[in-house]
């Protein structure tokens, strides 16, 4: 078809993609004139009670929630405070630091495989072990990002790592995580091991640390302050009262923890601004 029709069409599929998507959103907003979906005061009411509620009984001590559409935000919520226990700590606002978890895969490891994949650094199509060669894994790049290489769930490989005392926990992590048996499903499986492997694969094509590939091709060109913690970071919001003490401002999941701290599955600390 001539560039006229294709046009045409591409309009028409994006129309039809636009009402499917605001249908599918009905149920969440009320639906104005322009198309845009605005959160339903019935809705939050909803909601409210729940997390009074939770509040009530210690359940939360901070919490953030916001709702974006068609490129722009239309409600935030922002209260509590950076911890509990064995005080109150500061209250919360905009700019203060939260450990994402596993915010880290979508919002570094994968943009940085994307970044990476257009400047033809990283073929998604290439095995795994084209980079980990001992990587139990026979699939791909793409399947790694998909979830579908066959990696399992997750393992608790941070029982032998905080007992080890490693010159180079970051490689020893990538090295146990790769050589955990595959097993393939029908569907995808979300896995931290198959991620761990990826961020390796990230420093590996971008040759520089992964640390270093997140602000150089993400947090700079965004202009956002998500960083990884390999120290404290002040300010931050707890997560956990365990064995290490109050977990706060170091990543709370304990295989990257354990694991040198910069992991392409958790690690990376951000502020609401830097999410939304």
């Amino acid at each position: 078809p001539g560039d006229g029709e294709r046009h045409d069409h591409l309009v028409r599929v994006a129309g039809v993609l636009h009402r499917e998507r605001v249908a599918r959103r009905r149920d969440l907003g009320d639906v104005a004139r322009d198309g845009r979906v605005e959160p339903r005061r019935d809705a939050r009411a909803q909601v409210a009670p729940l997390r009074r509620e939770a509040e009530h009984h210690g359940a939360i001590r901070a919490l953030l929630r916001a709702i974006g559409d068609g490129g722009r935000e239309v409600f935030r919520l922002v209260r509590g405070h950076t911890r509990k226990l064995p005080d109150l700590g500061t209250p919360i606002t905009d700019e203060t630091p939260w450990d994402l978890a596993s915010l880290t895969k979508p919002m570094c490891t994968v943009a940085c495989a994307m970044v990476l994949a257009g400047e033809g650094a990283l073929d998604l199509a290439a095995p795994i072990r084209r980079w980990l060669p001992d990587s139990t894994s026979p699939a791909s790049v793409r399947a790694l990002l998909g979830h579908a290489a066959g990696c399992i769930a997750h393992v608790e490989l941070f029982r032998w790592l905080r007992g080890a005392r490693l010159a180079d926990p970051r490689s020893a992590l990538v090295e146990r995580a790769q050589r955990v048996p595959v097993q393939f499903t029908a569907a995808p499986v979300y896995s931290d091991l198959g991620f761990i492997q990826l961020g390796r694969i990230i420093e590996l094509a971008a040759n520089r640390p992964l640390e270093q590939a997140c602000a150089d091709f993400v947090a700079g060109p965004l202009g956002i302050a998500a960083k990884f913690a390999p120290e404290p970071i002040t300010g931050a919001v707890a997560t956990e009262l365990d064995e290490r003490g109050m977990v706060t401002g170091l990543v709370h999941d304990e295989n990257c923890f354990f694991g040198g701290r910069i992991c392409g599955h958790a690690g990376l600390f951000g502020s609401i601004d830097d999410v939304a």
